[in-house]
């Protein structure tokens, strides 16, 4: 009987052995199925916390984004208001220098026309000079017919004369009008 108890014991201490490893071994399973799914939640807790910063970051870029967008379109409106305020300035340079070419070129024309008027004038004198010579030859020669010569060359000389002092006379309103524009001109540029 003792040995068949002893025999028992042994076989019940055996199954007990195999229970014991075999649940050594579940818990070893167990403890390495622990330890992944330990790494896999600390990566997965890694990841989520790396994607929140990234949408953290994402939301400032966004909202950075925005905030230069509004920038952009203020400044934008700035400068159209400016480009309003300035236009009339830009419109009034462009008149001064419209006025300005038209003073120059009447500058240049009116200079033109006394140019020729001068020129009118120095034929005058070469001619009354021509006259004189002449009358001293007359005065040297006492010929009556140089006389009628120069007598009729200084009446046609007094009438060029007459007739260019009437047109200098003609001409000084607008030659007074032409030096007052330019001088409002330079006025108005040194202003």
């Amino acid at each position: 009987q003792v040995e068949k108890d002893l025999a028992k014991s042994s076989d019940k201490k055996e199954v007990a052995y195999t229970n014991i490893n075999k649940l050594n071994n579940e818990q070893k399973q167990l403890n390495e199925k622990i330890s992944r799914i330990t790494n896999q939640a600390a990566t997965a807790e890694r990841s989520a916390r790396e994607r929140e910063d990234a949408f953290k970051r994402d939301q400032e870029s966004t909202k950075r984004k925005d905030e230069l967008n509004n920038e952009l379109k203020k400044l934008t409106e700035l400068e159209k208001d400016l480009e309003k305020q300035i236009q009339p300035f830009k419109t009034q340079l462009m008149q001064k220098e419209s006025d300005r070419n038209r003073m120059r070129d009447a500058n240049a024309q009116e200079d033109g026309m006394l140019g020729n008027q001068l020129k009118y004038f120095e034929r005058d004198i070469d001619k009354l000079n021509d006259v004189n010579e002449k009358i001293d030859l007359y005065v040297q020669s006492s010929k009556e017919k140089e006389y009628n010569e120069v007598d009729q060359k200084l009446c046609l000389n007094a009438e060029d004369i007459c007739s260019g002092e009437e047109k200098l006379n003609e001409m000084k309103p607008e030659m007074e009008n032409l030096k007052k524009q330019v001088e409002d001109g330079e006025r108005q540029k040194k202003i």
